[in-house]
Order: structure tokens, then C-alpha cells, then sequence
């Protein structure tokens, strides 16, 4: 489906790797380092060519309802600002094909499964990681000692951002806690099972539940600090087609040479884009205040931290 641009294949086939990505970083220390590590970049390299066509996918979708929504003579702004993003999408799709023919070649699934697993004394001496990227596992405890120890190390990385969320103006400081929101919960969701019979399930449960939610809010606020600068490009192009200076060297004058109106479409796209991101980051700030104010990260980091320490 990625092939002929469905849309829907390419966010799940996005989706599933990021959630290979986030399952490849946790469990390197297991497997033997250099094919580990050429079967990680293989993964990477098509998350960021998939990422591309997918925002431009999310931005044209969104524009196309947005366009509906307006008066009729304020659409023609729109329409061209679709044009613009369609043609970015045809042009970003050539790097997709060749991630994916790049992928056949390499063949995953059989690389995949022809991996060595380290046997625990060549875990035990394998070469330690930086402090920017921690060994996460320690091959003598158990599968849940281990998970408690990453999801701790998951849960401090989106508590790093917390401060951000007090001024909404910090706008690459919520990209990033989104993205550490998702690994958070990437990594709930792949120890899930190890922890069903553990009395922390219940706690790791709803913190999911939280993490979900915290996600789509800095979702829609990613959505729209990404979608008001693309609206830039296409207003000043309008502009300029209108009253760029003649090759004359004059002046141009006149009130019709310009699309106000379409015009008009963009700036209400842009005004009620950045009310919403206004209204969704409010939201988010009460959200995350009945969560700081139930002590329930905390209790779950405690919790944590007991199995970390075997006292589960």
C-alpha cells in the first residue's frame, strides 16, 4: 500500500517502526553488536522516509476539511496551499520507494531471524554503552526487574520535559516530550505481558491510560505548530505573484491584483489552528495538574523502584 500512497498503510507501517525501533533499542544488549546494530539502521532510515510523506499526508488531509468549512470565496487560498503540499508529497515519495527497495534488498525477516543471542556470560562482558545511551539490561535479573529498570528510565525522560509545559511558547521542548511520551509508551506496551501477573500491573495499566492521553494532547498542539508555518509559504506566494516588483523596476498598482479573499481563507485557517493549539495546551496543563497533584507518576516510580531493587 506504501507503493501507491495509501495513506493508511503508510501511518501503520510508520507506527510499526517506530514500535521495532523502541523494542531494537531496549533489547540490543541481548544480541550480537554489529548485525544488531546494521538491522537498527535499516529500521531508522525507513521511520524518517515514511515520516516526511505521512506529515504531508496528515497536513493535506486536514487542510482538505479545513477548506470545507470556509465561505466559498475564501477557499481558493486553500485550494492552492493543498497544491503546494500534494506536490511536496509526489516529490517526497521517490525517498520512500527507495527506503522500501532498500528494505527488500536487505531483507529483514531472514537478517531478523538469523541473529545470534549472546549467551550470558558475553552479556555480562559486552562492551558498556555511553551515558547518553545506558545498557538497559542486566542479563541475571529478571525479564521484570529489567522492565521496571527501563520503564524508570522511560518515565524520567517525559518528566525532563514537565517544566516546558508552563509556558506555551517552549514549542520544540513539546515535540520532543511527545516523542518521549511515545517511547514511554511503547515501552508499557512491550513489558505488558511480563508484568500481568505482577501486583503492579494494575498501576502500569493506568498509567498507560495516562500516557495515552497525554500523547494525543501533544498530538493535536504538534499538529497544528506544524501546519501553521506551512501556511506561510503559500500566503507570500500569493503576495508576491500579485505585487512583486515589475521588471520595469516600477511599482505594480492596483486592488485586484491579489486574491484577498483566498487570502483571507489562509489567515482564518491560521487564526483558528492557533486557537485550538491554545485551547489543547490549556487542556493539557490541567490534565498534567491532576496528575502531579494525585501523586500518581510517583507512586508508579516507587513501585518501580522497589522491583528495580528486588523487592518485588
Amino acid at each position: 500500500g506504501v507503493h501507491q500512497e495509501d495513506m493508511e498503510a503508510i501511518r501503520q507501517m510508520r507506527v510499526w517502526s517506530r514500535r521495532s525501533r523502541a523494542a531494537l533499542d531496549i533489547f540490543g544488549v541481548c544480541f550480537a553488536e554489529k548485525p544488531y546494530t546494521a538491522l537498527a539502521k535499516e529500521v531508522k532510515a525507513v521511520t524518517r522516509a515514511l515520516g516526511t510523506a505521512r506529515d504531508l499526508d496528515v497536513m493535506g488531509g486536514r487542510l482538505a476539511v479545513m477548506q470545507g468549512e470556509l465561505p466559498p470565496e475564501q477557499q481558493s487560498g486553500l485550494a492552492y496551499a493543498i497544491e503546494t503540499l500534494l506536490e511536496q508529497r509526489q516529490q517526497a515519495q521517490p525517498a520512500v520507494i527507495q527506503a522500501l527497495e532498500h528494505l527488500t534488498q536487505f531483507d529483514l525477516m531472514s537478517r531478523w531471524k538469523a541473529l545470534q543471542v549472546l549467551p550470558a556470560h558475553a552479556l555480562k562482558t559486552k562492551r558498556a554503552r555511553s551515558a547518553s545511551r545506558p545498557q538497559l539490561l542486566t542479563p541475571t535479573d529478571t525479564l521484570v526487574v529489567n522492565g521496571a529498570r527501563v520503564l524508570l528510565l522511560r518515565i524520567e525522560g517525559l518528566l525532563s520535559y514537565a517544566p516546558s509545559l508552563t509556558d506555551a511558547k517552549r514549542v520544540p521542548e513539546h515535540h520532543e516530550m511527545r516523542i518521549a511520551a511515545k517511547r514511554l509508551r511503547y515501552t508499557l506496551e512491550i513489558f505488558k505481558e511480563a508484568f500481568e501477573a505482577h501486583p503492579c500491573s494494575e498501576v502500569l495499566s493506568d498509567l498507560l491510560q495516562d500516557v495515552r492521553a497525554l500523547q494525543e494532547y501533544l498530538g493535536d498542539i504538534h499538529d497544528a505548530d506544524v501546519l501553521v508555518p506551512q501556511l506561510v509559504a503559500p500566503m507570500r506566494q500569493l503576495l508576491e505573484t500579485g505585487y512583486g516588483a515589475l521588471p520595469s523596476g516600477e511599482l505594480p498598482v492596483g486592488t485586484e491584483r491579489v486574491d484577498f479573499s483566498g487570502l483571507l481563507g489562509l489567515l482564518s485557517v491560521c487564526k483558528s489552528s492557533s486557537a485550538w493549539r491554545e485551547q489543547r495546551f490549556g487542556e493539557l496543563q490541567l490534565f498534567w495538574n491532576t496528575l502531579t497533584e494525585s501523586h500518581r507518576l510517583e507512586q508508579v516510580q516507587t513501585a518501580l523502584e522497589s522491583i528495580g531493587k528486588g523487592d518485588n
